[in-house]
């Protein structure tokens, strides 16, 4: 049979289809470039002042008690001064202290002179040795020249004690050199606790 009428044709579109599913999900991409760096903020607070630290070593001396003017005729070191008092310090705790002893004397007499040394209790040593007694191996002072204008001197000694626990109690002690009357004018104990 042979259908005559409107040439062929391509016929209207469709309705659209449904949505298909959604597909996987990519890979992730690479990471950008870092962005600038943002301006600086403002400074903080200044934060509280710590606690002062623990005292150094070295820090700590003191002058004691000076000794008062006073004299002695003694040749073997003593602590009695005729009208005088002698020199004190002394020390709580195991310690190294430098001791240092100073003296201004005079004497009564020509070629003779003063010497003062120091004690101490507790079981204090210098070099090893307890110290309960005078030396003249540490001391201060000496001799003097001829004629009364002469016979002042004033020196000072410095020796390293090393102390026990404990209260240690340091002493002047004088004596006469040669002969004659020494009078001790000024004398102290000081100790520098390291």
């Amino acid at each position: 049979m042979e259908f005559v009428g409107r040439p062929a044709g391509t016929g209207p579109t469709g309705p659209t289809g449904a949505t298909g599913a959604t597909g996987a999900t990519g890979a992730t991409g690479a990471t950008g470039a870092t962005g600038a760096t943002g301006a600086t903020g403002a400074t903080g607070a200044t934060g509280a002042t710590g606690a002062t630290g623990a005292t150094g070593s070295g820090n700590t001396v003191s002058g004691g008690t000076a000794g008062t003017s006073g004299s002695t005729t003694s040749t073997a070191y003593t602590s009695t001064l005729t009208g005088g008092t002698a020199a004190t310090n002394s020390v709580t705790g195991a310690h190294t202290v430098l001791v240092t002893i100073t003296s201004s004397c005079s004497q009564s007499g020509d070629n003779n002179g003063c010497l003062m040394s120091f004690t101490a209790d507790n079981g204090a040593t210098v070099n090893g040795s307890t110290i309960t007694t005078g030396s003249d191996s540490r001391a201060t002072g000496g001799g003097q020249a001829n004629g009364a204008g002469n016979r002042l001197i004033s020196t000072s000694s410095s020796y390293l004690v090393t102390t026990a626990a404990g209260t240690t109690t340091f002493t002047g002690v004088y004596r006469v050199l040669n002969a004659g009357t020494s009078t001790f004018t000024a004398h102290s104990i000081i100790v520098q606790v390291y």
